[in-house]
């Protein structure tokens, strides 16, 4: 029984993280769509948030974890610009 348990977590645990991968991608779908249709660059979009155009890029290709207070300071951002 024990034996099913751990194969059950790491199960698990693959799946969550392919969930993470898969919902940060299609965050960072999101949030260059969004800079797109505001007409800002990531330049732009960087100086006016505070957050660096690395962690911009690596958010918008999925790669990066993004905190809520993150995606404040991108909104923030973008809906000011307009």
């Amino acid at each position: 029984m024990c034996k099913h348990f751990y194969q059950r977590v790491i199960y698990l645990e693959i799946m969550s993280e392919q969930d993470s991968k898969a919902t940060l991608s299609e965050l960072g779908g999101r949030v260059r769509a969004w800079r797109a249709r505001r007409g800002m660059t990531r330049k732009q979009l960087a100086s006016d948030s505070g957050l660096s155009e690395r962690f911009l890029a690596d958010v918008e290709s999925g790669k990066g974890n993004v905190s809520i207070n993150s995606l404040e300071a991108a909104a923030r951002a973008q809906y000011f610009d307009s």
